[in-house]
C-alpha cells in the first residue's frame, strides 16, 4: 500500500474518480467464444451499449452464478466496463461478438436454450431452467430486436 495526496492521485487516475483508491491491474483480455460454448450458463447482452450497465449485469451475473457474458458489439470501452463491474469483470469469462444472429444460431447449435427478457414474457417463477442455457438480453432503448426473438 502506498499512500499519495489527492494531486498525486487525480493525476495517476489521469482525471478519473479515483474516490482515493487506485490499483494496478493487469490488461484486460475478451475470452474466445468457443471457451464460452463449453460452460452452461451465459448471459448475451445484445446491444447493450452503456458501459455502467453492461458492468452492472457483469457484477450481478458473477454473483448470481452466470459462467461467462457476451457483448454483441463491435467494441466497447472495457475500461469503463471494468470500472463499474468493481472489478467483477475480470472474474468472469467476456467475449465479443458482433453479428448477434449468427452467435444466437450457434449457440442453439451447441445446445443451449436460448431464453430472453420481455416485458411481456412469461414470469421467471414459473420456468424450469435445464441444461445449456443462455440469457438474452436487448439494448436499452430497442431491446431485443425482432429477428433475434424470432
Amino acid at each position: 500500500i502506498i499512500r499519495v495526496d489527492n494531486q498525486k492521485a487525480q493525476s495517476m487516475a489521469h482525471g478519473g474518480n479515483h474516490q482515493g483508491f487506485l490499483a494496478s491491474v493487469s490488461e484486460f483480455e475478451f475470452s474466445n467464444i468457443s471457451e464460452l460454448k463449453k460452460l452452461n450458463f451465459i448471459a448475451v447482452l445484445y446491444g447493450i451499449s452503456d458501459v455502467g450497465n453492461i458492468g452492472a449485469i457483469a457484477r450481478s451475473a458473477y454473483a448470481l452464478g452466470c459462467e461467462g457474458l457476451v457483448i454483441v458489439t463491435k467494441s466497447v470501452n472495457m475500461q469503463g466496463v471494468l470500472r463499474s463491474s468493481s472489478g467483477a469483470a475480470y472474474e468472469i469469462p467476456i467475449a465479443i461478438f458482433e453479428d448477434g444472429l449468427s452467435l444466437l444460431n450457434e449457440l442453439k447449435q451447441c445446445g443451449f436454450r436460448l431464453y430472453a427478457t420481455a416485458s411481456n414474457g412469461k414470469n421467471i417463477k414459473e420456468m424450469k431452467f435445464a441444461g445449456k442455457r443462455a440469457l438474452v438480453m436487448g439494448s436499452e432503448g430497442e431491446g431485443i430486436p425482432q429477428k433475434a426473438l424470432a
